[in-house]
């Protein structure tokens, strides 16, 4: 599944849009139930990253999906580059593609910018770097349509309006 095909080349499809606007695209919530059963259809592999909490709440999330124990001896602690290193030893199947999807991060960004910022920046960098690998890696900002954080320039990328504003199309309808 990793490369597009020409049927798959559809400005309609969530995961086309995040993997051609460099790995990101934000989602309303009230699209986030709808979404996830399109990529599960997709076998796209989906973590939850649950942004609403604390730092630490989020650091143990992060800890578990990149498996810090396991391949470093530690948890994370909020380290961008230690960050960065479970970003690259992140498996993804050639077969499907992971989907990591950051609920309501506009929360989190409101008490962390500097950390959310870089993260999302990371997670931007992976997705082009796994597209050249031929794997499919992207995130989905899961935010309410009026966050602030919507429009707000993070590390390399700004935050888009809510998916699909350009579409009358409901991309989750299979045809």
């Amino acid at each position: 599944m990793a490369i597009f095909s020409d049927q798959e080349i559809n400005w309609n499809r969530i995961d086309f849009v995040a993997i051609a606007a460099q790995g990101m695209v934000t989602l309303d919530i009230a699209r986030r139930d709808a979404c996830r059963r399109w990529l599960d259809e997709l076998g796209y592999q989906t973590t939850t990253i649950d942004c609403s909490g604390d730092k630490e709440s989020l650091f143990t999330q992060i800890s578990t999906w990149l498996r810090f124990p396991k391949l470093y001896g530690h948890e994370f602690h909020g380290s961008l580059d230690g960050l960065s290193d479970g970003l690259f030893d992140l498996e993804v199947s050639d077969d499907g593609g992971v989907v990591v999807e950051l609920l309501r991060v506009d929360m989190m960004w409101e008490l962390e910018r500097d950390f959310i910022s870089g993260f999302m920046g990371l997670l931007v960098e992976q997705s082009v770097i796994r597209m050249m690998q031929g794997q499919r890696l992207f995130a989905i900002c899961v935010v309410p349509p009026d966050s602030p954080m919507i429009g707000q320039r993070l590390w390399e990328t700004t935050v888009s309006p809510c998916w699909p504003a350009w579409s009358r199309d409901d991309p989750f309808v299979s045809r």
